[in-house]
C-alpha cells in the first residue's frame, strides 16, 4: 500500500477517535515515511489509554469506599467519561494494529466483535453511569460528588470490585507488554493486544463480565421506574 493510502488511514483514525488536531495532522504529515507516520499514531493513542490511571482512581475509592465522581453541585460522571474514552482509545489501536500487522490474529482483538475489551469497557461505563444517577448513595463534600460504596448492596460493590480487578489485570498485561518488547511500540501494542484478548476470553473474566450485564439490566430497570 502506498505511502498516502496509509497517511489517510492514520488520519481516518484520528478523526472517528475524535482526536485529531492541527499539531497531530502536521506531524504526521512531514514525515517521508509511514513507519514514522504509524509510530507517531501509535505514540498517541497509547499515551491516552489510561487504564492504569482509572485502576489507580478505582482501587483508591475502595480503600477510602468513596468514588468522587464529578464536581459538587455538577451531573458530570468523570468515571464513566473516563471508560468511555478508553473504549474508544481501544477500538482505535486495535483497528491500527489490523493494516500494520497484515490482520494476522486479528479475529481475536477486533473490536467489531460483539464480545470484546471494547464492549466491556463500553458496559463498565454504562455501569458507573447507573451508579451516578442514583441519588440514594451519592453524597457530596469540598472534594465533590462521590458514591458512598457503604451504601452499596453486596452485589453492587462486587461489581465495583470487579472492574477494579480486570483494569488491574489489563494494566499489568500492558506494562509486561512494553517491558518485555526491545524492539518497536508496533511489536509491544501487538503482544498486549493479543495476550489481553487472551485474558479477557478467560472462564473468569468472562464470569466477571456477565455479572456485569446482570446489574446494568437491573441498574436500568431501576432508573427507568
Amino acid at each position: 500500500m502506498r505511502k498516502g493510502k496509509l497517511f489517510i488511514i492514520i488520519v481516518l483514525l484520528f478523526i472517528l477517535s475524535g482526536t485529531l488536531n492541527v499539531s497531530q495532522y502536521e506531524r504526521a504529515k512531514e514525515h517521508e515515511n509511514y513507519e514514522t507516520a504509524v509510530e507517531i499514531a501509535l505514540s498517541y493513542f497509547d499515551s491516552q489509554y489510561r487504564v492504569g490511571a482509572l485502576h489507580e482512581k478505582l482501587a483508591y475509592a475502595i480503600s477510602n469506599n468513596r468514588l468522587y465522581i464529578g464536581d459538587r453541585g455538577g451531573s458530570s460522571n468523570i468515571v464513566s467519561r473516563d471508560l468511555q474514552h478508553l473504549s474508544v482509545m481501544h477500538r482505535e489501536l486495535t483497528l491500527l494494529y489490523g493494516p500494520i500487522s497484515s490482520y494476522a490474529n486479528y479475529n481475536d482483538v477486533s473490536s467489531f466483535r460483539e464480545n470484546s475489551i471494547f464492549s466491556m469497557y463500553v458496559d463498565f461505563s454504562l455501569f458507573f453511569e447507573c451508579l451516578g444517577v442514583q441519588q440514594e448513595w451519592i453524597v457530596s463534600d469540598t472534594g465533590g460528588r462521590y458514591i458512598d460504596l457503604e451504601g452499596l448492596s453486596n452485589e453492587l460493590y462486587r461489581g465495583v470490585r470487579i472492574i477494579e480487578e480486570i483494569t488491574g489485570q489489563l494494566e499489568s498485561i500492558r506494562s509486561r507488554s512494553y517491558e518485555n518488547q526491545t524492539g518497536s511500540d508496533q511489536e509491544a501494542l501487538a503482544d498486549y493486544l493479543i495476550q489481553s484478548a487472551a485474558y479477557f476470553k478467560s472462564q473468569e473474566v468472562q464470569e466477571h463480565y456477565q455479572s456485569i450485564l446482570k446489574m446494568n439490566k437491573e441498574l436500568i430497570a431501576i432508573t427507568s421506574s
